[in-house]
């Protein structure tokens, strides 16, 4: 036999390939899933592919050479990588649907704090001897609570972070927001914070 043409009997006899061995029915959809189950704990154990194969024959009727493990394990790697990207994709969608929520709701409450505070009482007495009961209504014009724009742009900003923008691409800022409803006539009032013990 030329040299560099294929392997010798005796070469294929002295390494007992499995290729040598009848094969065996194929494994149903059902074997493979629960192979691949068993193949991926055992290589969480940390068996090598030959110790899983050997341990794998003594759990089915059927065997598995090593490289058919490493076969089955890049699958499993495959899988592992995929949910994985799935579980992160999907948990951002979660905390992006969080965060619109939680904008919705602060737009809301910035609005209202815009709206004039209406104030309600009653008044009573005697006038002349007799009782009397006033209902009196007053109303208070309100430039709106900075507190709302200051929770919106925090929302943008972990809104950009969840998306990957960097700190330069953000949204503006607070005092870009405060400038444009001073431009718009409203007069903006900072509480100022109590710095007392």
């Amino acid at each position: 036999m030329p040299k560099g043409r294929g392997i010798s009997p005796k070469t294929k006899q002295k390494r007992g390939t499995d290729r040598d061995v009848p094969k065996g029915p194929k494994r149903t959809p059902d074997e493979i899933s629960r192979d691949r189950a068993e193949i991926a704990k055992m290589r969480l154990e940390g068996l090598t592919q030959a110790k899983i194969a050997e341990r794998l024959a003594s759990l089915r009727d059927y065997t598995l050479s090593p490289q058919t493990i490493a076969v089955e394990l890049k699958i499993v790697r495959e899988e592992w990588l995929g949910q994985s990207i799935d579980n992160y994709d999907q948990t951002r969608l979660i905390e992006l649907s969080r965060l619109d929520e939680e904008e919705m709701t602060t737009k809301d409450a910035w609005a209202r704090s815009l709206l004039p505070k209406k104030k309600e009482r009653t008044r009573t007495g005697t006038n002349d001897g007799k009782p009397f009961e006033e209902f009196m209504q007053e109303s208070e014009n309100r430039d709106g609570n900075p507190a709302f724009l200051q929770r919106l742009e925090s929302i943008r900003q972990r809104r950009c972070a969840i998306l990957g923008f960097n700190a330069q691409q953000r949204s503006e800022n607070i005092n870009v927001a405060i400038e444009t409803l001073l431009a718009a006539g409203y007069t903006v009032q900072i509480p100022v914070q109590d710095e007392t013990p």
